[in-house]
């Protein structure tokens, strides 16, 4: 079995990316016998490693799969999908563009390296896992947060998108494209009842109230940045103190 054939037949099944036991399973080979071709293909730069037992295809005319980053960064951690800063910048609503690949994941939060691109795993608990959906980059699929989801996984953990203050220009950017009732269930859905009184107060503020908020807020008041300082404007209804810096 050559590696030609091997490569000509996985192309000719469209199996851009596997992992040791499809490739067994496709060639019908023993694993000790998939995983010696496996090794060779890899040393001939047929195909590349991306974590223990996940390939993917990187022979001639195949520069498109290594050189996408949100691609391999969806195959390099799994499951995981492409959210917080590179969904925002992928839908146009922020201008920072992302140094690494932000996703969300089940597994640990860890950080990945492949070539130079470097990818950034957020946990989230399983039922935090949804709202996303695929999308296509050169003939590539692979898992982004929708629309909805990709605001509420960043006012959730704003860390990842590097600031307060980018998730919300994102979100005003954004807020005409998006649906308010999926944004209150997703919200709902986090669990997290600071997140929701963090949308519901945006929402607000931008003139397009959330159905169903306010919400009772906390028996404390939460900080409407939560790397911000203690100190702002305190909002009873909500339970939040707007700490954002005050513009002159």
């Amino acid at each position: 079995m050559t590696s030609t054939y091997i490569s000509a037949r996985l192309r000719a099944l469209d199996r851009i990316d596997f992992d040791s036991r499809d490739f067994q399973r496709l060639f019908r080979l023993a694993p000790a016998r998939a995983n010696s071709v496996l090794r060779r293909m890899v040393s001939r730069g047929l195909l590349r490693r991306l974590r223990r037992g996940r390939y993917v295809v990187s022979g001639p005319g195949d520069a498109r799969v290594i050189s996408n980053p949100l691609f391999l960064g969806t195959r390099a951690v799994a499951p995981s999908y492409v959210s917080f800063l590179s969904a925002l910048h992928l839908r146009g609503w922020t201008e920072q563009v992302p140094r690494e690949v932000t996703l969300a994941t089940t597994r640990r939060s860890t950080v990945v390296w492949f070539d130079a691109f470097r990818f950034r795993a957020v946990q989230v608990a399983p039922r935090r896992f949804f709202g996303y959906e695929e999308m296509r980059q050169d003939g590539l699929r692979f898992p982004v947060a929708d629309p909805e989801k990709a605001i509420v996984d960043s006012l959730w953990w704003p860390q990842a998108v590097g600031a307060f203050d980018r998730v919300e220009d994102a979100f005003r950017n954004a807020l005409p494209e998006l649906r308010l009732s999926r944004l209150a269930r997703y919200a709902r859905a986090m669990g997290s009842r600071v997140l929701q009184l963090r949308l519901g107060f945006l929402c607000e503020e931008a003139g397009r109230p959330l159905p169903g908020f306010p919400l009772r807020p906390p028996a404390y008041y939460a900080r409407l940045d939560s790397a911000g300082p203690r100190q702002g404007r305190y909002y009873r209804r909500w339970g939040l103190v707007d700490n954002r810096p005050v513009v002159p």
